[in-house]
């Protein structure tokens, strides 16, 4: 009982420690921020010299932040000065390719309009600002707030098609998403790479859901009867299974040990010639025996291959028949589907939609 209680006693220490050090930061960072101090990273464009004195500019990042205030300001929209910024070689101050939300951060940024703000508290900063940027900010608000249009947000479990999550691109391997169209009639519903559409890369990879739709249904039903189908087995993971490689893998590697001191004991004369075969002969029969236990449990016991390819069939005919049927939800269907296909790779340079099966062993 004394134990429990010195043990409840520092618990409570603990916390009490790292609650008052959160408000003593928290204090701390405000003060600064009374005496008009930065809390944050300069942004794109500056950079810091230390010693509490206001960033300076980087010449070279400036211009970029030039660019895109600039080119936003002439008409054009995030996303193509997005992939303008990455076909110029442009980076962000991290190092990585722009995006539709990286070029709304830069321009949003009032900081190149030379105002700081931090927490609630705005003040006019001491560092350089340059008319190329500070002559159009506000035109490039105004714009924004002209043509913000709110998403309608939905719910992360709710699946707006059967096919959502499986289709990449053919360019960049990324998920294609699913754009709904208000008038299906003038404007098809279409699935899109999610990099193109934040300009992260210039080639277009968009399909509609019509043939999306037609070409994975004909897919399915020419696997149905292909004696020839091609499918990977993809080994899901258990945690007893996974603990089981670990304590081989373990074994495994303190043979190496064994093997290296069975060794020296020969080179020094304590084993003799016959005890040292005797040991090392041990060792390597044991090794076997581990990488055979180890490769069982990797790979699974012996499959045949005729008995999974009907398998594999018979459970695409069945998600064949749940896709055809319109009164099943788009949940149930893209359920089904994922679990024969591991991704749909559209090749729009070539026109072709290409489906991956597998077997879960």
């Amino acid at each position: 009982m004394f134990g429990r209680l010195i043990e409840t006693i520092i618990e409570w220490f603990d916390e009490y420690y790292s609650f008052n050090l959160s408000g003593e930061v928290l204090r701390g960072m405000t003060e600064k921020a009374l005496r008009e101090g930065y809390q944050s990273a300069p942004c794109l464009g500056y950079q810091a010299v230390g010693g509490g004195k206001p960033f300076i500019i980087n010449e070279s990042e400036y211009a970029i932040a030039e660019y895109i205030h600039q080119t936003y300001h002439s008409g054009a929209d995030m996303r193509a000065i997005a992939r303008s910024a990455n076909d110029h070689g442009y980076r962000t101050k991290r190092g990585n390719l722009f995006d539709k939300r990286a070029i709304e951060g830069i321009l949003k940024n009032k900081f190149y309009a030379g105002i700081v703000t931090w927490n609630g508290f705005t003040f006019q900063g001491p560092h350089e600002c340059r008319t190329s940027i500070t002559a159009i900010f506000e035109d490039n608000q105004t714009r924004m707030q002209r043509e913000y249009k709110p998403l309608n947000r939905r719910e992360t479990s709710s699946c707006l098609h059967w096919a959502s999550g499986l289709l990449k691109c053919g360019y960049c391997g990324a998920s294609l998403g699913y754009n709904k169209s208000k008038n299906t009639g003038r404007n098809p519903s279409f699935f899109q790479c999610w990099k193109y559409a934040k300009g992260i890369h210039g080639e277009s990879c968009s399909i509609t859901v019509s043939k999306v739709e037609k070409s994975i249904l004909k897919s399915l039903d020419m696997a149905v009867n292909d004696p020839h189908i091609k499918y990977e087995y993809i080994r899901q993971s258990l945690p007893d299974s996974d603990v089981s490689i670990s304590k081989i893998e373990s074994a495994i590697s303190r043979l190496s040990i064994k093997e290296s001191r069975i060794r020296d004991a020969y080179e020094n004369g304590i084993d003799t010639l016959e005890e040292y075969r005797d040991n090392r002969g041990r060792l390597k029969k044991e090794r076997e025996e581990l990488n055979a236990q180890l490769k069982e449990l990797k790979d699974g016991p012996a499959r045949n291959a005729e008995d999974d390819r009907k398998a594999l069939q018979s459970r695409i005919q069945n998600t064949l028949d749940l896709l055809k049927n319109p009164e099943v939800g788009y949940e149930v269907k893209g359920n089904a589907l994922r679990g024969i296909v591991k991704k749909i790779v559209y090749d729009k340079e070539h026109g072709k939609l290409k489906c991956y099966y597998y077997i879960s062993i």
